[in-house]
């Protein structure tokens, strides 16, 4: 497995700022792979989709929390992450986040970083590409 699983940001918004657009955040952005105990994706209060990793708090962080959103932009719709249509429509999609997860963290066995790639906005796993069922990491926080 490779050491640190990455989370491409596209349109970064720090979502505790209210949002706020934060390019800061655009790029990569890793977590060891080794201090992950738990993967869980849920559903935020705010509508939005959550991917949170249990951390083993050696390096003081107890989690992480990556959240996605359906646009490239680096503002939500209407300004607001919370706004409807923001999170895909899915109805597996919790399920599909988690795996895109563990998949990224038991990848490219001797490598240094694997990419967790979201899959896109449909329930059939067979579908072909369609760039507008595409779905973007917004928002990155350890804490």
């Amino acid at each position: 497995m490779a050491k640190f699983i990455n989370f491409n940001i596209v349109g970064g918004i720090d979502i505790a700022a209210g949002p706020a657009a934060d390019p800061s955040l655009d790029g990569d952005n890793l977590v060891a792979v080794d201090s992950i105990v738990n993967v869980k994706a849920e559903a935020g209060t705010g509508n939005e989709y959550n991917v949170v990793l249990q951390l083993d708090g050696l390096a003081g962080a107890t989690s992480c929390r990556v959240t996605c959103g359906l646009s490239p932009a680096g503002t939500m719709p209407a300004g607001d992450p919370q706004a409807a249509g923001n999170i895909p429509t899915a109805t597996t999609y919790l399920a599909q986040m988690k795996k895109a997860v563990n998949r990224a963290i038991t990848a490219n066995p001797g490598g240094v970083k694997a990419s967790v790639i979201l899959p896109l906005d449909t329930d059939d796993p067979n579908a072909k590409y369609d760039p507008a069922l595409r779905v973007y990491w917004k928002d990155f926080l350890i804490s």
